[in-house]
């Protein structure tokens, strides 16, 4: 069965698709040595990938020399063009996500990885919407693992950035800064591009009030940078600032805890109607739902329904907020 690229969704990257080209590049490993051995001008250890109908492939490349290059040939057969990293990418390559590259002057610029054996996808700059050719590198044993990068950065723009480095947890990022005026999260030093940015699940959640965790999601609104507003009386001191990536959470400050005892059960007159799990707003106003550790379901203005796991959950509609259950 063929294998997919399970973190890699094109569809994310709102662009169309198109079929790759007629001649496949070729991935050429480091060899032990530290070097790519050559006879004349012709590469030894080149393989040639095979054309699929979103990206080229070649599945089970032995990369435990830590490197490797991508040679582009020409029709001609004759001339090519190395391809590596760009110049402002993370390196070494990350595993699992889509690595955007560049033209490489030499070899010597090869591109650098956590030494493994993988399954490996070129994907033309016409299939990423992005300008940018990219290369994604699956664990061969495992090619739907989920790899998370060590480091997501808060950008502002291409040449300004803060690192949000992670933490012992995996896919959690955590740090205390003064927070730039407007950022996007990504995994690469650059904005704009959906392939490397998480951003907020719904652009009406942008802004960032502290203690209120906010829903990110992978491609997600990438134009649509975070701005955090201050509270009355609050300071411009240094913010502890997590995202999380496992539970696809943003929040400024230490979660306010939620007082479930204060906080009435439910009754049919408080503006919502809930049918097994499914929640029916009948408020014109603001509505929302929060699961108990604060973090936001779904929001709308006016009538609308939704439904979601069993579970309890804070529903605000009509101006009242009340405790709920669903099974």
């Amino acid at each position: 069965m063929k294998k997919t690229i399970s973190l890699l969704c094109m569809a994310a990257y709102a662009c169309s698709l198109y079929a790759v080209g007629t001649n496949p590049p070729y991935i050429i490993p480091l060899a032990p040595d530290g070097t790519f051995h050559k006879d004349g001008n012709d590469y030894v250890d080149k393989v040639q990938m095979t054309a699929e109908a979103e990206w080229y492939e070649l599945d089970n490349v032995d990369l435990t020399s830590g490197g490797f290059i991508i040679l582009g040939m020409h029709e001609s057969g004759t001339t090519g063009t190395l391809y590596t990293l760009t110049g402002w990418a993370v390196e070494p390559a990350l595993i699992t996500w889509p690595n955007p590259l560049g033209i490489a002057a030499t070899d010597a610029d090869y591109i650098d990885v956590e030494p493994g054996v993988y399954d490996i996808r070129f994907h033309e700059r016409d299939n990423t919407g992005s300008g940018y050719n990219m290369v994604s590198l699956l664990p061969s044993a495992n090619p739907d693992a989920k790899v998370y990068p060590p480091s997501l950065y808060l950008v502002t723009d291409d040449t300004h950035y803060v690192e949000l480095p992670g933490t012992a947890a995996p896919g959690e990022y955590s740090a205390e800064m003064t927070l730039p005026d407007k950022f996007v999260v990504a995994y690469e030093h650059h904005t704009g591009i959906a392939a490397f940015i998480f951003g907020p699940e719904n652009a009406s959640d942008a802004t960032l009030v502290s203690g209120t965790p906010v829903r990110l999601k992978y491609g997600a609104n990438p134009t649509t940078p975070f701005t955090y507003a201050p509270k009355d009386g609050e300071s411009d001191a240094a913010k502890l600032i997590t995202v999380n990536l496992v539970d696809e959470t943003l929040l400024v400050g230490k979660q306010t805890p939620t007082g479930l005892n204060d906080i009435e059960t439910g009754r049919p007159d408080a503006g919502v109607r809930v049918d097994g799990t499914t929640f029916t707003f009948t408020s014109d106003g603001e509505n929302s739902i929060h699961d108990i550790c604060g973090r936001r379901m779904f929001a709308c203005h006016g009538a609308a329904s939704v439904t979601l796991s069993p579970g309890v959950y804070i529903v605000t509609a009509g101006g009242r907020t009340t405790k709920m259950h669903t099974f």
